[in-house]
This record gives structure tokens, sequence and C-alpha cells, in this order.
């Protein structure tokens, strides 16, 4: 099911009907780019705080497409059955940040950007929303000081003949209003300058009789209401109309409302390669990113309680030796043949989903169906000496230790998590080097070199940047001391990893700061200008 601000509220119960009645949950996000120029990426060696410090930036890109898809279990023969959900949604950030080919890839793909900005559910963050709650504070407090003041619009407006005419057809379907047993009168959409003219009409006209308020309704649309009574009863609707805003701002509203269902419910999430959902996801709907990781883990946690990976599956466990790849699609394709049968998981009787050549890929809802059926087939192997095997009664050690773990690099000497339940590993890297070499140099004279050392892994950083790992840890000083000292004559360099690391820092906080500053610049520049 497709949804926009236009039919968010009216399907909101319904969503979370699904999620609470779900064996378990997917999810998927499209963002409007992935990489930030000349940011840099997570490398095979990062610790966690690393990673996280590097990933954090990437946030600064918008999730255009969020899909929630709920699974839900026969208890008597255990068939899976789904119900999909595609949000439209659009940031309320200040600046937009896309990239051009990311776009392009997701309207190759059938997304609809005139829906996302036309359409799109505004979810604001709690600091925004605590902005919002405080200037509402502020209108109700001006509202109630108005009740003890006269009232009345000074100007004299002169419409148009057009606009006269607009003027006319209200007045006539206000004064049968006033003759009818109804409490409302919705008159539509206006311009600022119509919606002068008939407050202008209804004190010339209709003073004491009826009032005019703007009410916003699904989606952007503001539309103009008249009621019957005075002044004293506008003044008081109009005090309900905002401590009613305050409330639903005080909860949850837009997306961060299907966030406090899924965290209620208490329901596992799963998603594919998850990490970067979960960021964009957090920080657009949620709240801002915290500096440090121990912050964000446990802002994740509040967020997901419960949360598993299906590429951590594919690559963590004895399926790494059956999965050809652990790329959504390919895998599952994978999962299509022996010794797999792809778990079928039709929509939900009466309701709108997905099947398996709907030919949707990149949707982000479809993304969501799609990892769904992979976790589901892989948890099924996975417990495959439980006969009477059923998703809501798996067992334990199936999924216990994945669950909480979002991976961050699947390469290096160890895959790198993010572990929600407790701190990380400390993992001592003194038998990793950075070498800076010279740009004719290949993997093949680099190997040549680490031979007598028992060889070595090596991952490019660029044409003349690497990172090499020795397979025998224990060499490490003797490279520092053989390699080390012929560097010079050989023109390359080599320094351990902690120290290249260091250097590294040191070097993109000067890089912030001359930032900073030629911000600064521009920005006093822009100020004089405009004096």
């Amino acid at each position: 099911m497709e949804i926009t601000s236009a039919n968010f509220k009216s399907v909101l119960p319904q969503i979370r009907s699904a999620i609470e009645d779900s064996v378990f949950i997917s999810f998927d996000t499209e963002f409007t780019g992935l990489n930030i120029k000349d940011a840099p990426s997570v490398g095979p060696y990062d610790t966690a705080p690393e990673a996280y410090e590097k990933l954090r930036q990437s946030a600064n890109f918008s999730v255009i497409q969020f899909g929630l898809c709920t699974f839900h279990e026969d208890p008597d023969d255990g068939r899976l059955t789904h119900k999909a959900y595609n949000f439209y949604t659009i940031p309320t950030h200040d600046n937009f940040l896309c990239q051009t080919d990311s776009l392009k890839f997701l309207v190759n793909h059938g997304m609809d950007l005139n829906k996302v900005f036309k359409d799109g559910i505004i979810t604001l963050r709690k600091e925004d929303r605590d902005v919002k709650v405080a200037f509402l504070e502020e209108k109700l407090k001006a509202v109630k000081e108005r009740a003890s003041k006269p009232q009345g619009i000074s100007q004299n407006l002169q419409a148009s003949d057009g606009q006269k005419e607009v003027v006319a057809s209200i007045k006539t379907k206000i004064e049968a209003f006033l003759e009818s047993d109804d409490e409302e009168l919705v008159l539509g959409n206006f311009n600022s300058f119509q919606r002068l003219l008939l407050h202008q009409l209804i004190q010339n006209d209709f003073d004491n009789k009826v009032f005019l308020l703007t009410k916003r309704g699904e989606g952007r649309n503001v539309s103009l209401h008249a009621y019957k009574g005075g002044v004293a009863d506008k003044i008081k609707r109009e005090e309900s109309q905002i401590q009613e805003e305050i409330i639903e701002l005080q909860g949850d509203c837009g997306m961060s409302a299907v966030l406090s269902a899924i965290k209620t419910s208490g329901k596992l999430v799963v998603g594919h390669n998850v990490l970067l959902d979960v960021i964009h996801t957090v920080h657009q709907f949620v709240d801002n990113l915290p500096e440090d990781m121990k912050s964000f883990k446990r802002l994740v946690s509040y967020t997901f309680p419960r949360i598993i990976d299906t590429k951590t599956l594919a690559t963590q466990t004895v399926l790494v030796d059956k999965l050809e790849t652990s790329t959504l699609e390919p895998m599952v394709k994978c999962l299509q043949e022996p010794p797999f049968q792809l778990i079928d998981a039709p929509p939900v009787t009466g309701s709108q989903g997905y099947s398996l050549d709907g030919g949707l890929a990149h949707e982000a809802g479809f993304d969501a169906y799609l990892t769904g059926l992979c976790f589901a087939t892989m948890v099924k192997y996975l417990d495959k000496d439980n006969e009477n095997f059923r998703i809501k009664t798996v067992s334990p050690k199936v999924l216990e230790a994945h669950i909480n773990k979002l991976p961050y690099v699947f390469y290096g000497d160890l895959p790198g998590f993010f572990d929600l339940n407790k701190d990380e590993p400390i993992v001592n890297r003194d038998h990793v080097f950075h070498m800076q070499v010279p740009t004719h140099w290949n993997t093949g004279d680099i190997s040549k070199l680490y031979s007598p050392f028992g060889g070595v892994k090596i991952s490019w950083i660029n044409n003349k940047e690497c990172l090499v790992e020795l397979f025998k840890k224990g060499e490490a000083k003797k490279v520092k001391s053989v390699i080390g000292k012929s560097s010079t004559s050989k023109n390359f360099t080599l320094q351990t990893l902690a120290s290249y690391k260091q250097e590294t820092k040191s070097e993109n906080k000067r890089r912030r700061g001359d930032s900073e500053r030629g911000s600064d610049r521009q920005a006093s520049k822009k100020q004089k200008a405009s004096l």
C-alpha cells in the first residue's frame, strides 16, 4: 500500500494493528545519496567508534521512501502472509542534500520524485518538535491575551470584480449555513488576500454571528472553516485547536508514530545490510545523531529494541558456504535453489502486497518484502532440526547470537559490528601497516616484498596507498626493522596502522578547521553585502 501525507493519518491505525499482529517486521529505505565527496569511507581495520564517525557524515542525505512489511504466521499450519506499506517521506532539514546519480538511479527504478515533494510525509524530530511546541505555546498565550482586547479589521479592502464574485458566493453559503443545523461549514482553500476579504465580510455582515478559522487537513491542505458564534466562541475554539496541536506534537506524529508502534510491539525487526538504513531512519525521524558511538547505540536500542541483519546471517553462519552472494536480489535467487526452498508469503487476503515477479526492485516496500522472505528462508534452514518449524518458536540458538549486532564492515581481519548490547572487543592490529608506494607498483610488487615474512593481505586505498595485514602476526617487529629500513632506497613509506590513523585524524581536523573558517568568511561577506 502506498502511503503519503494524504492518507497517512487514516491508515495509521491499520498499520499499528498490522505491526502488533505480526511475527516479525522487515524494513528498507531509499535515500538521496550514499557518499559525501571527499568524506573518508569506512576501512577494513576501523574500530566501531572510527566507523561511526565516518558514517555519521552520510546522515546528511535524506530518506525519501521507507518500506515496511509485516509478516503474519498462521498458528495452525505456519503459513506466512504479509502486509506491505511504502511510505513517501520528505525531510524537514533546511538543506536538501542529494547526489545526481542516486536520484537518477531511483527514478530509473520507478521512483516518483514529484510525489516525494508534493505528498511526502513530514516528520519532526524531537528537537524540531520542541521548537514548534514552544511556538504554539506562545501563540496560545497571544490568543488568551487577545480575548481581553477589542477585535476587528482596520483596513477597508477593495475587491476586484473576480474577487467580488468569490465574496458574494461565500456570503450566500454563510446565510444558508446560519439557517441550518450544521455546526461547521467548510469554505475551501483561499489565498491570503481572499481570506482577508472574507474576514472583512464576516465583520461587516455577520458580526458576532459567525467566525472563521483556518484548519489543517491531511497532507498539507489548509482550508477555511466557518463556525457559529461570536468573538468569545472563536477564541475558545482557537485555544482548543492549538492545545490539540501541542498534544499531538508532544506525542508521536509522522513516521515517529510508526517507529513508536514498532518499539512498543517488541517484535523482531529485520533489515538487509541495515546499518545505513538505521542511521538515516534515526537521524531523520527520531533525533539528531549524537557525536559519540555509545550514545548512538542507546538511541538505536530505544528505536529498535530487537533488530537483526540478514547479511549477517548470510556471512557469519553456515550459510556462508551455501550462498554465492550476500547481495539482496541475487541472494533471493540463490535461496530459490537447493538446498533451500524460498518461503512463500503472499499478501494477507484483502490487503495490498508484493510478489516476486513484481519487478519493483529498489522500491523500499518491495526490498523490505524480499528481506523478509530471505530471513524466513534462512531461519528455517538454520533451524532445520526443528521438525515443527515456526517463526514464532524458532530455536534461540539460531538468532540470539546475531540480534542487535549491526555490521559496518565484512572484510578485513575480523567483521566489524556495532553491538547494541555491550562494548565491542578491542582488537590488536600491530600486524597491520600503511604503505605509500610509487604509482607504478601493483599487488605483485607488494606481495613480493613481504613474501619472506609469510605474505600479506593487501587492501588498496588508492593507486598509491594501501594497508597490508601480515598473515603471520609474530613477524610484525621484523617487518618494521627490515622493510622499514629499506623504504627510503626503494621509494616507499611504511608506518604502523596506529600511526597512520593518528596522522589522518589530525589532517581531517585541520581540513575541517579550514572549511569552517572559509564558511565563516563567506558568511561575513554576505552579511557585509546586505548592509
